[in-house]
């Protein structure tokens, strides 16, 4: 009889356990809500704590902090070509890839500027640019490894060219990138304005600096003016409109004793108006000479660009001549270039004639080439 009461005694106890238990997790003690602060709100989207970065596409995909204070782009640029040329009576042609180039720029710190190029394209790696840039007094610094202020078409990218090589002129004037130093001002692209470059190089050309043996150090010097909306290093002229001018001269010397220094000067300029397009350049050479005499030569090149139809369909022809050996090396070129997204898409048909030195007879080329720029 007992035991049974106990029994009974305890099924009671347990339930009102359970219950007492039940209560406190569905509803809680005071003290106990006090300890679990409600969970933060979310920021909303688009906010700045919401997105650190951006990502978008301008003259390379790009990666860039919020405020745009630092920012890394990638591109690149990728020319394929058939070429079939005679030469010395020999016909041959051929499929080539003259650039595979990649590259990587941008800036720290808003206005730390950085390129790093090379090229893929000739059977190995080849650094191409290297180097720092930032603004001081008004001007800017760059250091590294870049191409040296000399010429318009050496400035020129070749990708922005209405033709699918330089002139002859570009090896006569013998500057290519080099590592060194420049101090230079630019207008800004839609300005008027005086464009200047002074620059000191190791004179080595494109190679590692620990490569370079008996280089003779060279300075280089440009200063040039051109005129609002012209844009004077894209041989085409894409926005059309009135007449607009660019002109600028440039001097490259070797740091070697006055009387045996090499010299070189070059003037060039660029006209365009309503689609046409209008650039030469002349390039003198004084050199030394067993007779004690400096030795003077000349080069010269001049080109013409017509938009037949706005920004798509252009036609143009080039002469230039160069002093070569025993005679003159010429060369007379027309070309066809078709536009798809300006010279980020573009489609080239080029031929013409050429001699070399030590032939009489005029040998031709035809090119066809595609370029794509990223």
């Amino acid at each position: 009889m007992n035991m049974a009461r106990a029994k009974r005694t305890n099924k009671r106890l347990d339930f009102a356990l359970t219950l007492a238990g039940l209560g406190l997790v569905l509803h809680g003690t005071p003290a106990f809500a006090q300890t679990m602060p409600p969970p933060p709100d979310l920021p909303p989207v688009g906010s700045a704590k919401a997105a650190s970065g951006r990502v978008g596409f301008d003259d390379g995909l790009y990666v860039s902090t919020a405020d745009d204070a630092h920012r890394i782009s990638v591109g690149g640029r990728l020319m394929t070509r058939f070429a079939v040329a005679r030469e010395d009576g020999l016909v041959q042609s051929r499929f080539s890839i003259p650039t595979a180039r990649a590259r990587i720029s941008g800036h720290v710190f808003s206005t730390n500027d950085f390129v790093i190029s090379g090229e893929l394209g000739r059977g190995a790696f080849e650094l191409r640019d290297a180097y720092l840039d930032r603004p001081i007094f008004g001007a800017r610094l760059r250091l590294g490894q870049f191409k040296v202020p000399y010429s318009r078409q050496q400035l020129t990218s070749l990708s922005r060219m209405q033709f699918t090589e330089r002139a002859l002129t570009n090896a006569f004037s013998n500057a290519d990138r080099d590592l060194g130093i420049s101090l230079y001002h630019r207008p800004e692209p839609k300005s008027r304005g005086v464009e200047w470059y002074l620059g000191v190089f190791n004179g080595g050309g494109v190679a590692p600096a620990q490569l370079v043996d008996h280089a003779l150090p060279r300075v280089a010097a440009r200063i040039g003016w051109s005129s609002a909306r012209v844009n004077g290093y894209d041989e085409a002229d894409f926005d059309g409109g009135p007449l607009r001018v660019a002109a600028a001269l440039g001097y490259l010397g070797d740091l070697t004793p006055t009387d045996a220094m090499v010299h070189r000067f070059n003037v060039d300029g660029i006209l365009k108006f309503y689609g046409t397009s209008l650039s030469w350049a002349a390039y003198l050479n004084s050199r030394p000479s067993p007779a004690e005499t400096r030795k003077l030569a000349i080069g010269y090149h001049a080109q013409i660009g017509h938009f037949l139809v706005p920004r798509r369909l252009e036609f143009g022809a080039r002469f230039s001549r160069i002093p070569e050996a025993q005679r003159e090396r010429q060369e007379v070129l027309a070309v066809m270039n078709i536009y798809g997204f300006e010279h980020r898409l573009k489609w080239q048909v080029e031929g013409g004639t050429f001699r070399t030195p030590g032939s009489d007879v005029l040998d031709w080329l035809l090119r066809i080439q595609m370029q794509v720029v990223i």
